[in-house]
């Protein structure tokens, strides 16, 4: 019998929140939707609300919907990250 390689795309999440030291793998996704929920459920928790000189975007100069489409939050004053990017993986 012969075992037939196929790639699929995973998508990975990671975080860096209140300056951990590395970052963390929050999930692996099989689709970018499953991994933006949990995107979205960590950027809700780390977005600021009182940035100040009443700024509104993150430090790639994004707004909250610009984040959670890029998957990709930079908060350095704070010292939280969040990315989510897809990854090949062979199977087989």
């Amino acid at each position: 019998m012969t075992t037939k390689n196929t790639a699929n795309e995973v998508w990975v999440l990671t975080a860096d929140l209140a300056g951990n030291p590395s970052a963390d793998i929050v999930g692996v996704y099989e689709t970018k939707d499953a991994c933006r929920k949990d995107f979205q459920d960590l950027l809700d928790s780390v977005w600021p609300s009182n940035w100040p000189n009443d700024r509104t975007v993150d430090d790639n100069g994004n707004d909250k919907a610009e984040c959670l489409e890029d998957l990709l939050f930079c908060d350095d004053g704070n010292r939280n990250y969040l990315e989510g990017q897809p990854f090949t993986v062979q199977k087989g």
